[in-house]
């Protein structure tokens, strides 16, 4: 039976899922707890990912993820695999954690972002009860009832503020007091929202089975030589030119981090992961951001120019 496509695309909101295998524990201690939090971390700096909301229990995890640029399938990929991999030599196992692939249900931002929240924030009741809620630190519930300040930085409240909850009280009584909307992941195969937003969900995903299910629909990628091209204009420094040019490659080509190796000559991914890792550092320099930034409006401007082009050639 064929694989339903993932409906991911550029600002998309996600209820992303997972369970155990034959539902067995994939959190048994802290420790796992924390390197599956750290993952997080890690791909929202490498995939562009922010997370919004989560809970981890026993046999499962939930997130509430937006995709400002896309990726979702690449960015939950490296976390359950590289999880897995972890989660294995910890306890001397082999064979598949997870009982599949994660879950994606696509979340109306408009009407539903708060109503998932709740559910998420509501979902670790089943093991501390409601009285203990604010005191389970695995949970971005608990996350938000801390100073700003000290949430890690990949955790994001823009979902809460879009539901018009900004402050500690108004996520208590969001989230423990009556909701207006019950909610059930399950009655909502593939796409959270009114039907208006269902119907454009699903035909955007009937465009996408002309294509891999598991790439953004639409998105038309600059190739190698033309990113090379583009950096070429704003960084003539050859070793600058390198290092923009591979992690363009990345974010705007996208690029793994297999095929940037392939590409660029290095002897592994990781080596490949540590050059694009040198590029995120960079552009910690505000000058050096503004030059690359520049470089990549102008590749996305190409994208747009070839976007139009192909929706002129189909009508």
């Amino acid at each position: 039976m064929a694989r339903q496509l993932r409906t991911d695309f550029e600002g998309a909101w996600h209820h992303v899922m997972n369970r155990g295998r034959r539902k067995e524990m994939i959190f048994p201690n802290s420790e796992d707890r924390l390197d599956f939090l750290r993952l997080l971390g890690v791909v929202h700096d490498r995939y562009d990912i922010e997370i919004h909301a989560h809970a981890l229990m026993g046999n499962h995890y939930h997130l509430l993820v937006r995709t400002p640029s896309g990726g979702l399938s690449r960015a939950m990929k490296h976390v359950d695999g590289v999880f897995a991999q972890r989660f294995n030599r910890r306890y001397e196992l082999d064979g598949p954690l997870f009982r599949d692939r994660f879950r994606a249900k696509l979340v109306d931002s408009d009407n539903y972002l708060g109503v998932v929240s709740r559910y998420i924030h509501r979902n670790p009741i089943a093991l501390v009860g409601e009285e203990n809620l604010a005191s389970y630190e695995w949970s971005s519930y608990y996350d938000f009832l801390q100073q700003p300040s000290t949430r890690p930085a990949w955790l994001f409240d823009g979902a809460l503020r879009i539901a018009g909850v900004k402050t500690a009280a108004q996520l208590k009584k969001h989230t423990l007091g009556q909701s207006p909307r019950t909610f059930d992941p399950d009655d909502f195969p593939r796409v959270i929202g009114d039907a208006d937003f269902v119907n454009a969900a699903l035909a955007r995903t009937k465009v996408d089975g002309q294509t891999v299910g598991h790439l953004r629909a639409g998105v038309v990628r600059p190739t190698v030589a033309e990113i090379g091209q583009a950096v070429s204009k704003v960084f003539s420094d050859e070793r600058d030119h390198r290092l923009v040019w591979i992690g363009l490659c990345q974010e705007v080509g996208g690029l793994t981090l297999r095929a940037i190796a392939d590409q660029f000559g290095y002897s592994s991914p990781q080596s490949a992961g540590n050059a694009t890792h040198r590029f995120r550092k960079r552009t910690e320099c505000q000058q050096w951001a503004l030059q690359v930034e520049k470089v990549r409006k102008g590749l996305q401007g190409r994208m747009v120019d070839e976007r139009c082009r192909r929706v002129m050639d189909e009508t």
